[in-house]
């Protein structure tokens, strides 16, 4: 989302003068956050006339369907408090924040190169380090969907070109940035993960494509003092750093990307950062006590697999079994006991959720029956889940560490959620559903563009929404 800036003071003095924090607006009502973030597809109004395909077409918008869970708009708020935060600190029209950039800059000429120079060590002084959340769950509990759809409602990139007395301000400030860790063991990847996001912000070919051509002769360094530049120039407000268990398969790989360099590129740089993982990822973050108080100096969220008959349980159904497509009024009440049966299979796993009522659908048109048809739910549970069944048992008797050891994966770490993709994997290497459009996976062999347009990560399901 692109903007141009209306600047409002605000209500905190030490925010005003400052033309990064007057374009930003935080909205105030729970209520309105929530209203934004929930998202249903339209649905066709005649879906029980159509033609077998048109259903079908309709059918796979289920994964689309976003309910916003309660801790939403706690997210929000402290996301926008961050982003607040550091901006009071980093005004672009002080003397100080003008000499921070120049100097920033001038490091690159001082490791030139020479990968002995730890750019950790040559960061200018001077800036405040920025705090560090954590975003924790099971996978599939949709930890990279509520980041993104929050984030989604905050403008992403604000295209400034004069403030006040003073009109050659000209500045496409990035609010907000998110980006995956790398499926291979290179800080270089990391890096490259990092300029993709930013291309794909800015609707531009620039970053990613300059430095994927020059990469392999070019310093890791000089690969990371490049992301502050360009993080520092762009004044990114927040960093969203997603999949971070990914470390944990070549975290005894000398020189491969870790936390410490996370915090280098940006914590350091005054840029709050929120890092997403599973539980699994979690003793990374713990292993190193500095690296645990830093990284957690902020607070840590925790998603779970939704309970049965909570409120949280009810809206999240109510979204899924519309009337439009399912035909029936108050599935709760009215279809209690397939909803039972719906999550005992699905372990509340909301990725398994949103999958299973889709393909379930899909099957029931295909053989004319009830869409309700608790025996048919269950075969379609045996035939697409059968990858599935160990890590879901473990989940449904709250076993969370063997759930996460017994999912199936790709080789890239990413989830297999599908005996389909579990099969083409062993087959031809290829990645499954829920990743299978990020920007790692997009990335290759860093050979791919940037889109040509600005990519919005709110209820885009190729980024939040899912399998």
């Amino acid at each position: 989302m692109r903007i141009k800036p209306h600047y409002q003071k605000h209500p905190d003095p030490e925010l005003n003068g400052n033309p990064l924090a007057e374009a930003l607006q935080p909205i105030l009502c729970p209520n309105e956050v929530r209203r934004l973030i929930d998202f249903s597809p339209k649905f066709a109004d005649d879906f029980h006339t159509l033609s077998r395909i048109y259903q079908n077409l309709n059918i796979r918008r289920i994964a689309e369907i976003f309910v916003a869970p309660t801790i939403s708009t706690l997210l929000y708020d402290k996301l926008f408090e961050l982003i607040l935060d550091g901006y009071r600190y980093r005004n672009p029209l002080t003397v100080k924040m003008t000499r921070f950039l120049y100097e920033l800059a001038s490091r690159g000429e001082l490791i030139g190169g020479d990968d002995d120079n730890k750019i950790y060590e040559v960061v200018p002084p001077g800036m405040t380090t920025a705090p560090g959340s954590i975003f924790s769950g099971p996978t599939g509990t949709g930890k990279t969907s509520v980041i993104r759809a929050v984030l989604g409602i905050i403008p992403q990139v604000i295209s400034h070109s004069a403030y006040g007395s003073i009109p050659s301000f000209q500045q496409d400030q990035i609010v907000w940035i998110s980006f995956d860790a790398p499926a291979t063991p290179s800080p270089k990847a990391l890096c490259l993960n990092f300029m993709k996001a930013v291309d794909q912000a800015l609707g531009i070919e620039r970053y990613f494509t300059e430095f994927s051509r020059r990469s392999d002769n070019t310093s890791v360094d000089l690969h990371i003092l490049k992301v502050q530049e360009v993080a520092a120039n762009h004044f990114i407000g927040i960093v969203h750093f997603d999949e971070m268990q990914f470390f944990l398969k070549y975290a005894k790989i000398k020189n491969s990307p870790n936390l410490q360099i996370l915090e280098a590129m940006f914590n350091k740089l005054g840029i709050p950062i929120i890092i997403s993982t599973t539980d699994e990822g979690l003793p990374l973050i713990s292993a190193d006590p500095q690296t645990k108080r830093r990284m957690l100096s902020e607070q840590h969220f925790k998603l779970k697999p939704l309970k049965y008959n909570t409120p949280a349980f009810k809206d999240f159904i109510n979204a899924i079994f519309l009337r439009q497509i399912w035909g029936v009024d108050d599935v709760l009440n009215t279809q209690s006991e397939f909803i039972k049966k719906f999550y005992e299979l699905s372990a509340g796993l909301q990725a398994v959720m949103i999958r299973l009522s889709r393909l379930h659908l899909y099957y029931s048109i295909q053989k004319g029956g009830t869409p309700f048809d608790a025996q048919l739910l269950e075969q379609v549970f045996d035939s697409q889940f059968h990858y599935m069944k160990g890590s879901l048992a473990a989940l449904r008797v709250g076993d969370f560490d063997s759930f996460e050891k017994k999912i199936p994966k790709n080789p890239d770490g990413s989830v297999a959620w599908s005996d389909e993709a579990m099969d083409s994997t062993k087959e031809s290497g290829d990645v499954g559903e829920e990743k299978a459009t990020t920007s790692t996976q997009s990335q290759k062999k860093n050979t791919s563009k940037s889109p040509a347009k600005p990519v919005q990560a709110f209820h885009n399901p190729a980024l939040i929404g899912g399998v």
